[in-house]
């Protein structure tokens, strides 16, 4: 299937929910956030999106920082994408310090950059079978 999967998901690249959205399970070893003890043992947790992380498939790295504050600079945004019908192919790069800080020296949001978060953007290919399997199925659907 064709899937995007994109967003603040606030967990930094070592979490259990990047964990699990690029192994498709979370590791005994992790510990998931869980203060209100709620989730289910960590070997049931998991999933068959079949998901890669496009930043991390186009330049070997998740980018060192998505959110950039006073507080806290790390990275909690991802695109995630299908690995059998979308190849990343560019990423939009992520200024560095410097230029984020702008001429008046602070952190985001600031006069130039206007959320505390960074725009993120990836270059696809579509398989040609994959998307053509879509264009049938939605074809099909509109038939009906």
């Amino acid at each position: 299937s064709l899937s995007f999967f994109c967003g603040d998901f606030n967990s930094m690249p070592s979490e259990a929910v990047v964990e699990l959205l690029k192994s498709e399970k979370v590791s005994e070893t992790t510990k998931p956030n869980d203060p209100c003890n709620i989730l289910p043992p960590v070997q049931s947790i998991t999933h068959s999106l079949g998901l890669i992380s496009a930043y991390e498939h186009v330049t070997g790295n998740e980018p060192r920082f998505t959110n950039y504050t006073g507080h806290y600079v790390g990275t909690l945004d991802y695109i995630w994408v299908s690995r059998d019908s979308v190849l990343p192919v560019s990423t939009l790069l992520i200024p560095n310090e410097k230029t984020l800080r702008g001429t008046d020296d602070t952190p985001l949001p600031n006069t130039r950059f206007p959320s505390d978060h960074l725009a993120l953007c990836v270059e696809v290919e579509i398989s040609p079978t994959n998307a053509q399997a879509q264009t049938l199925s939605m074809n099909q659907y509109q038939m009906q």
